[in-house]
């Protein structure tokens, strides 16, 4: 099977370039072709200004997309992302040139001005109940401008009257939760749970219970990851003697590394690791945290965590349901008022080494017949065949 793959990069490198690679490396361990097209959002200037502009209708990027088409001949095309270099004209030459076309919506988009449902520290779901995020508009909700707001609910309005998802043979979210917000902000088109994957970071040498060390993996940034609310917890918890002699690790970058906010006697902070030096921390802790405060659409790092054996506790919110609540409901922290007393009390499970090995077993187990290589191949390869049968139908509808 040949299969092109197009995305539009964002500016920071995120999960869903990592999805992309991920894909295009297992099918090509499958054996079968992949041509991936990928145009970077540009940083800003000139050049910035000028794709914004073409964001909704981009006409020099179909046309590209369509003599892709015609060179390289893919079986299918799989869009990851088309905001803002590529434009909704993509899609729909896709569907012009009579090919399966599967879309992944990997955030709230289509019904989110930040596309993350997410203001003033706290999930926001004000525009919900509107055919378009006009709200987000009034309020600057994309980079705090109105300007660049109305775009974005510009390139929505176009998307929606250009038929871009119905253009779509099969339109995949990753969560349960993740398709019930995109369908009560209005997303009017069938779609289909595809859970992400993740490699194998291979087996452990020691159970969890055998590590004093508990990693947070993501972006050192206030607010939306929660390390704030997370440090403030461990801190009470480590002081009043319930997590022993644990330590809490932070692997990442981002605004609050080197600055008090992430200061604690048991909590180091170590910047970026490459991915060899990863595998081997997370194959010797004990424990991963997922403390997010939006309603992350799945929660890559979750099975990150399941590949390494690690039981993970994480927020009570999004995706992060259908992952780490999987493996017990316990291993969910309630989330709103009152948040940083329940991680208080969660993080104290984190002592009894017979639960963390039970967890991290389950968590292994989940990874291996939900979420490795294996799985993740076979959902995909059917996805794409689905994706073709239903084509085939609408072409002998014609």
């Amino acid at each position: 099977m040949k299969v092109l793959q197009i995305h539009s990069r964002y500016r920071e490198y995120g999960g869903e370039e990592r999805v992309v690679e991920t894909d295009t490396a297992l099918l090509r361990e499958a054996g079968h072709e992949v041509l991936t097209h990928e145009v970077p959002n540009p940083s800003g200037g000139v050049s910035a200004a000028a794709s914004l502009a073409a964001s909704s209708w981009n006409l020099r990027q179909a046309g590209k997309v369509r003599k892709l088409i015609e060179d390289w001949q893919p079986d299918v095309v799989h869009i990851h992302n088309t905001w803002f270099s590529l434009s909704p004209s993509v899609p729909r030459a896709v569907s012009r040139a009579g090919l399966p076309l599967v879309q992944t919506i990997h955030n709230y988009r289509p019904t989110c001005v930040n596309a993350k449902l997410f203001r003033d520290g706290q999930p926001c779901y004000d525009c919900l109940g509107s055919r378009l995020p006009w709200k987000g508009v009034r309020l600057g909700c994309y980079r705090e401008s109105r300007v660049l707001s109305a775009a974005v609910v510009s390139f929505d309005a176009v998307q929606r009257l250009s038929g871009t998802w119905e253009a779509s043979d099969l339109i995949t979210v990753q969560s349960e939760r993740h398709r019930e917000l995109l369908e009560r902000g209005g997303l009017d088109a069938p779609t289909e749970v595809l859970p992400w994957t993740t490699r194998d970071p291979g087996p452990r040498r020691a159970a969890p219970s055998a590590s004093n060390e508990v990693l947070f993996l993501g972006r050192l940034e206030p607010e939306i990851k929660g390390i704030e609310r997370l440090v403030r917890a461990w801190n009470i918890a480590h002081a009043s003697g319930a997590l022993g002699n644990l330590h809490l690790t932070l692997v990442g970058t981002g605004d609050l590394l080197g600055t008090p906010a992430l200061e604690g006697d048991s909590i180091r902070a170590v910047g970026w690791m490459d991915q060899e030096a990863l595998d081997r921390l997370m194959l010797s802790s004990r424990a991963l945290l997922f403390p997010s405060t939006w309603e992350e659409t799945f929660g890559l790092v979750a099975i990150e965590g399941f590949a390494a054996g690690l039981p993970v506790l994480g927020s009570d919110l999004g995706g992060i349901r259908d992952t780490v609540g999987r493996i017990d409901p316990d291993c969910l922290v309630a989330t709103g008022p009152g948040d940083e007393e329940a991680w208080i009390r969660a993080l104290g499970m984190l002592r009894d080494d017979g639960w963390v090995d039970r967890k991290g077993a389950d968590a292994r187990m989940a990874f291996e017949d939900e979420f490795g290589p294996e799985v993740g191949t076979r959902r995909l390869l059917a996805a794409y065949g689905r994706a073709a049968a239903r084509r085939a139908e609408r072409i002998g509808d014609l």
